[in-house]
């Protein structure tokens, strides 16, 4: 047994033991990477994987390395502390992380959809078991981060459990949230200075995750590049490579295993590049297509092809016969332009793209297939709100193609709208915002006034249920992500971010 105050080396890293209630502490991870000194005992010991025993210490357990199995003070068998219930969520919409050699149930990606179950606990009141209702207190809080517009990840960055991080794309700032002392701790860069502000606007911003066998990285498109970010929560610090040798133009998304992302060349042409699980290019298309002046939406891609839908027209990358990318460009119908305020292209059962665009000539909305360059074109009398498979006109939940008109309408003497923020693609359930649109739905999401939302939860094998009221301008900029158990809404006017149980 070891004296106080003694470092021992472990499989884990470099732990010391010390004579208070904590009893031991990691100072240094495996790779020799020191714990930062700015985490307390109780902040470092929730971020690693511990053993615990039944003797209290200052009315806890005493917590040792998870390599122990026996106390090397008493003898007695330790039990392995409980970590978060907690899965890898990839902002904005919980895609799923794809790690090399797993298998994925879908090739479609970059559509709001998330494999996560949205299955809410059922509250107890006076014993008995009621529905949830919109004026329901949250189950939990975390108070919010710094004021900006955060992004929030939740992943293994650098710790041996699942962490919660907030990304603030504008202004380059990471940050961890803390739960033992219930703060967020800003990461600082090895280097100096803040991660490179984003290179794409907020509503098209979208994140990747690479697994390289040894830690989670973030892929984020920056005005320096493709920035592939490596937080480390243990250390309270993040690295960061940037690839590409010119601003990103558009998001990145995974194709193939790889993270694909354009770029602005030194030509003002797009290089496409693909960045490998390890963080490194592997892949470099070089094209004569110009950047266009107001960048790319977010992608939306298959087994065959990637498209970045642009103002003008739309970026096509497809596989070419040695795996790499062909780029191609093709221009919307004549007179049309997208309209991306209504969610995500629709992803039809045929398995096709479909984006929302307004034809100027027809004074009308009309569905045009994404990647062809002889594109199809539906009108519609009515947009509908989108996030890939589901979609909704006012609170009506489509069963058919969104250029139809609904076959059970009910609601045509309401001016509420379904607003859906995300679906659960594996459970058939989509997340969204119950709001008033006297104006219309367009006139609402051109609005910036305060608007009360309700907090719905839809789902193809249970009711509808309605568990928080949201009052703030411009509702729709939500953001839902899994942690801990409980789904979250945070949105940036808020001063506490919203948690809702989940059945395990």
């Amino acid at each position: 047994m070891g004296a106080d105050g003694e470092d021992w080396h472990l499989a884990s890293g470099v732990w010391r033991r010390v004579d208070d209630a904590i009893s031991w502490l990691p100072v240094a991870r495996a790779d020799g990477i020191s714990v930062s000194d700015r985490l307390s005992p109780s902040e470092r010991l929730a971020l690693v994987r511990t053993s615990a025993s039944g003797r209290s210490s200052a009315g806890g357990p005493i917590l040792y390395p998870a390599e122990f199995v026996f106390s090397p003070d008493s003898g007695e068998r330790l039990i392995p502390t409980r970590n978060p219930d907690s899965a890898p969520w990839i902002p904005p919409f919980g895609a799923p992380p794809v790690r090399p050699g797993s298998g994925q149930v879908s090739d479609a990606r970059g559509l709001r959809q998330t494999m996560f179950n949205f299955q809410l606990t059922q509250p107890i009141r006076s014993g008995s078991r009621l529905r949830r209702l919109a004026t329901d207190d949250p189950d939990r809080t975390i108070p919010a981060p710094p004021p900006g517009q955060y992004e929030l990840a939740v992943g293994q960055f650098g710790t041996e459990v699942d962490v919660l991080l907030a990304i603030e794309p504008e202004k380059g700032a990471l940050l961890v949230w803390l739960p033992n002392s219930k703060r967020w701790e800003l990461l600082g860069h090895e280097g100096g200075g803040p991660l490179a502000e984003a290179s794409v606007p907020l509503a098209q911003w979208r994140a990747e995750l690479l697994h390289d066998g040894v830690g989670t990285m973030l892929c984020l498109p920056t005005i320096a590049g493709l920035a592939v970010v490596r937080p480390d929560c243990l250390a309270l610090s993040f690295s960061v490579t940037y690839l590409g040798g010119g601003v990103a133009v558009g998001a990145p998304v995974l194709w193939g295993g790889e993270a694909w992302a354009p770029l602005h060349d030194a030509s003002g042409a797009i290089a496409l590049v693909g960045v490998s699980q390890s963080g490194e290019i592997v892949r470099t298309q070089l094209s004569s297509i110009q950047v266009p002046e107001e960048g790319f939406g977010e992608p939306v891609c298959d087994a065959q092809q990637i498209i970045w839908p642009a103002k003008d027209g739309q970026l096509v990358a497809r596989k070419g016969p040695d795996g790499g990318a062909q780029c191609t460009w093709i221009d919307w119908p004549s007179d049309t332009q997208p309209e991306s305020a209504f969610g995500s292209p629709y992803l039809s059962v045929t398995g096709r793209f479909w984006q929302l665009c307004w034809c100027k000539r027809d004074e009308s909305y009309v569905y045009v297939q994404m990647g062809r360059s002889e594109a199809e074109v539906c009108p519609t009398i009515a947009p509908a709100l989108c996030t890939g498979r589901r979609s909704y006109k006012m609170t009506t939940r489509m069963k058919g193609e969104p250029w139809l008109d609904p076959a059970d309408a009910n609601d045509a003497n309401s001016t509420d709208v379904f607003i859906p923020i995300v679906e659960s693609a594996a459970y058939g359930a989509v997340l969204g915002l119950v709001v008033e649109a006297k104006s219309g739905v367009a006139a609402l999401l051109e609005s910036t006034e305060r608007q009360r939302a309700v907090v719905q939860l839809e789902s193809d094998s249970r009711a509808d249920v309605r568990f928080q009221t949201l009052i703030v301008p411009m509702p729709w900029r939500a953001r839902a992500f899994v942690f801990d158990g409980c789904l979250w809404i945070y949105h940036p006017a808020l001063q506490a971010i919203l948690g809702t149980e989940l059945e395990v």
